[in-house]
């Protein structure tokens, strides 16, 4: 929910400047090597938990989450929403 009014108050501000003839260029929003680095390591982390839920499932080991059957918790456990909300909060730490 904080997340929420804090994403609609930027987009209420960045109305209000672009209204005024405010812009930004490539530089500012061109991400440091650090935050790439960490995307790329973020990325590589995910996937390599995902190819082990793949393992799991086709092993027949993969815990299935309640009322879902063992495909529906590969999805839900594979979900890209958590690596985004991550990806997030590492944006917002290197932007701080």
């Amino acid at each position: 929910m904080k997340l929420m009014k804090e994403n609609q108050l930027i987009k209420l501000n960045l109305v209000s400047l672009l209204g005024r003839g405010f812009s930004i260029g490539i530089g500012d929003v061109t991400p440091s090597k650090k935050l790439l680095t960490a995307k790329k390591d973020l990325l590589k982390s995910g996937y390599n938990k995902c190819s082990e839920f793949i393992q799991q499932l086709k092993q027949g080991k993969l815990q299935c989450q309640p009322g879902c059957n063992p495909s529906q918790t590969l999805e839900v456990t594979c979900s890209l929403y958590r690596s985004r909300v991550i990806f997030i909060h590492l944006i917002l730490l290197h932007l701080k």
